[in-house]
């Protein structure tokens, strides 16, 4: 782990008058296994989603489903307590997003496979702190670009980035149907536009003659035949090498606690579409899904279908909303999803 330095104030840092007499501490370790409680404590505290989770964490750099290196896990403390920290990792640009050359890697936080990423900081000076700490520890790589990824356009804090010379740049935007929009079925329905509505209700009753789902675990022994439907379905959208079935297989069996994975299945026995989501305890995050076409012989989407039962899966849970991935954006407005932009927040150059 990196021994820890003492981070020295700055006057106008806009940080609470309450901590002036306690200094910062900066320091990082370089295997997830490593982080402290402290950690999950801190993602609890600011209500982020699982992908900040040590079990996230360590389960991705065991198994990780995009290539990642040089791993550091940056903190900062105030008096012995987590007050900011940041996973970051050398990656490549798969989604073409940042403009990267082929190849060529950026030291980003968190990896790219965290859609709703959190400004894991406490306030503005744990921010500031936090900040110099990774612009540190890229220019100690000679990492070309560094910076935050996947950041809502409005969370609170990326004027404070600004601040310090952090450049936005815009990326895919995300998508999520809260509870309040579809309380029950015959509501969610209801607030589709009635063509849209109809020609669902038409799918949804052929689903039913024809096909069934089954709810998994992440120990289920026939996921990797699922996770190819996943990785055929990003291939068709422009990412060949996005998953990988095996490596997406172990991700998922380590990390388990918080997986269902959503199978659309024929009653024949031939799976039709499959959706990997994380259950939280407010959010149901739709991370991944795949689904076969090319079927003249079916008469309704499977791609409908397996949405009909991630939205059943919400209504079964506590969960507040579906959080949901890039793509797709007129099926998604169709299903009455609200956008969410997001962007990266690019660091200065050192």
């Amino acid at each position: 782990a990196t021994p820890p330095t003492a981070t020295p104030r700055t006057a106008g840092s806009g940080a609470p008058r309450t901590t002036e007499a306690t200094p910062l501490v900066t320091g990082g370790t370089e295997t997830a296994d490593a982080l402290a409680s402290g950690w999950d404590t801190l993602v609890a505290r600011l209500d982020a989603p699982v992908f900040h989770t040590r079990a996230f964490l360590s389960a991705y750099e065991h198994h990780p489903v995009q290539r990642i290196s040089a791993p550091r896990y940056l903190e900062v403390r105030r008096g012995g307590e987590l007050v900011a920290a940041a996973p970051t990792y050398l990656q490549g640009d798969p989604l073409g997003l940042l403009g990267l050359a082929d190849g060529e890697q950026a030291l980003l936080s968190p990896m790219w496979h965290s859609p709703d990423s959190r400004l894991l900081t406490a306030d503005e000076e744990a921010l500031g702190a936090l900040s110099a700490s990774f612009g540190d520890r890229a220019a100690e790589l000679s990492a070309p670009l560094w910076g935050f990824v996947n950041l809502s356009d409005d969370s609170p804090l990326l004027p404070s980035l600004a601040r310090r010379g952090f450049q936005r740049k815009e990326l895919v935007p995300r998508w999520t149907l809260h509870r309040s929009d579809a309380p029950d079925g015959d509501t969610y329905l209801a607030g589709m536009r009635r063509s849209v509505r109809r020609d669902y209700q038409r799918q949804l009753r052929r689903y039913a003659e024809r096909a069934h789902t089954l709810v998994h675990g992440a120990r289920y022994p026939g996921l990797v035949p699922l996770l190819e439907l996943i990785a055929a379905s990003a291939a068709r959208a422009g990412s060949p090498k996005y998953y990988d079935p095996q490596r997406l297989a172990a991700f998922l069996r380590e990390l388990n606690g918080p997986v269902r994975v959503v199978e659309v299945r024929e009653n024949n026995g031939e799976p039709l579409a499959v959706a990997v989501c994380f259950l939280e305890s407010r959010r149901l995050q739709a991370w991944a899904g795949g689904y076969v076409r090319g079927r003249s012989d079916l008469t309704f989407s499977p791609y409908y279908a397996l949405w009909w039962e991630i939205v059943r899966l919400m209504w079964a849970t506590r969960a507040d909303s579906i959080e949901c991935g890039r793509l797709n954006e007129t099926f998604k407005e169709k299903m009455l999803l609200s956008p969410q932009r997001l962007v990266a927040m690019i660091g200065p150059s050192k």
